[in-house]
């Protein structure tokens, strides 16, 4: 079982609409407060017992998730 969370930093773009839709929880910041803030909420708001965060810049892709957590 997993969860997606998304945490909208105050984006201006469609990322928090479009992952809403596609079913993940979004949280969502008041105000820009950068990326350190962001983090600490998501693991404040994760509901698991293990973690894993990815940038939307794709630096690294979903379908390694299996490979990071081996």
């Amino acid at each position: 079982r997993y969860e997606i969370l998304v945490i909208d930093d105050h984006s201006p773009d469609r990322t928090a609409e479009l992952a809403a839709a596609a079913g993940a929880r979004v949280v969502r910041h008041p105000v820009n407060r950068g990326s350190g803030s962001s983090r600490r909420t998501g693991i404040r708001e994760a509901r698991g017992e293990i973690i894993v965060m990815l940038d939307a810049d794709g630096t690294y892709e979903p379908r390694t998730i299996p490979e990071m957590l081996a």
